[in-house]
């Protein structure tokens, strides 16, 4: 018995076919790479927690700088270096406590976000 004239005509495209496999295996690794939309998490946690705790850290720093103040007024040093070493130094551990305070509310809230998404 002889085959087909055109043995092509006969056979599947394996053009088309593998064509087919690469594009759904790249819209898979797309979807893959994109990951949880975690952003809509990370919003409200970040408006309530983040911002409410580094608020009141602010709050706190202003009371220490007011209390400095008050010291160095009653000392008659109102004004003086010393006072404005003191309010630098009352600054800094402040600056220090809110970036680490703020670092590890947002490592706490990617870490919820990304569970919920």
């Amino acid at each position: 018995m002889a085959g087909p004239a055109n043995p092509a005509a006969t056979q599947p495209n394996v053009y088309n076919q593998s064509a087919g496999a690469y594009n759904a295996a790249l819209a898979g690794t797309g979807a893959a790479a994109a990951g949880p939309n975690i952003n809509r998490f990370m919003n409200p946690y970040t408006s309530m927690v983040t911002d409410q705790t580094l608020q009141d850290l602010e709050r706190q720093r202003q009371m220490a700088i007011n209390t400095t103040g008050q010291q160095a007024q009653q000392a008659g040093a109102f004004g003086g270096s010393r006072q404005a070493v003191a309010e630098a130094l009352t600054n800094e551990g402040f600056a220090r406590q809110g970036a680490q305070t703020f670092a590890n509310l947002q490592q706490q809230g990617f870490g919820q976000a990304l569970g919920a998404a």
